[in-house]
């Protein structure tokens, strides 16, 4: 994958955020974290994992993830790809 993701979104989660719950995206995303340390990513049925800066994660549409707060706010820079 390119160095960037060029259509995607930027979100941002806040470390003061009380309630990270489960998401479920109708369409496959990938996630590069901008800044955040610490923050975890969990795909349900997956190993918990470390988040890291300038690193991609890969969700596959309909499925369910959580993030659980790390150090910081975390950056994601989003992208959505279209169902085929």
């Amino acid at each position: 994958m390119n160095d960037d993701i060029r259509d995607g979104f930027v979100q941002v989660y806040s470390e003061e955020q009380t309630e990270l719950g489960w998401f479920r995206n109708s369409l496959k995303s990938v996630l590069k974290v901008k800044s955040g340390k610490k923050w975890k990513l969990h795909i349900m049925d997956r190993p918990i994992q470390e988040m890291k800066v300038g690193e991609y994660y890969h969700i596959p549409r309909n499925t369910y993830y959580r993030l659980i707060k790390g150090q910081g706010n975390l950056t994601l820079k989003v992208k959505e790809e279209e169902k085929k």
